[in-house]
């Protein structure tokens, strides 16, 4: 008896290979693919200026937030600073994080959502550090 081995027909690529056959280039438009990162952290900062001199994010603080017995649960302003940050950092993320191996729908939506992740995982590591009394 003979060890049975599976060859592999010549129109498989492997995942390692496939990894490295810059597939963004034949998807995506170019404009998508050259990298712009001061042009987008200027405008990164353009926008938390105009938010930050708007009453936009306390509007939508105020929105988000449900009325507990007459009154909301902390102040809107530091509501509104908090989705502040969490765009902030999003928008930073989208920018500078590594491409994964997933490139579909863009790679952009991948490195916000690994942003969102890291955010994610600092939320949680700052409430397990707090005493069980406060954080209830």
């Amino acid at each position: 008896m003979g060890l049975q081995t599976v060859t592999n027909d010549r129109n498989y690529i492997s995942p390692n290979i496939l990894a490295f056959h810059k597939l963004e280039h034949q998807e995506f438009h170019p404009f998508f693919i050259k990298p712009k990162t001061l042009s987008s952290l200027a405008l990164l900062i353009l926008i938390l200026n105009l938010l930050a001199r708007s009453d936009f994010l306390s509007i939508l603080a105020e929105r988000l937030t449900k009325q507990v017995e007459g009154r909301f649960l902390g102040s809107l302003r530091s509501r509104g600073a908090m989705i502040g940050t969490v765009f902030a950092f999003t928008s930073f993320a989208s920018i500078h994080y590594p491409n994964t191996l997933m490139v579909r729908p863009h790679p952009i939506f991948w490195r916000a959502l690994m942003g969102l992740f890291s955010l994610y995982a600092m939320a949680m590591t700052y409430l397990f550090l707090l005493p069980v009394e406060e954080v209830r």
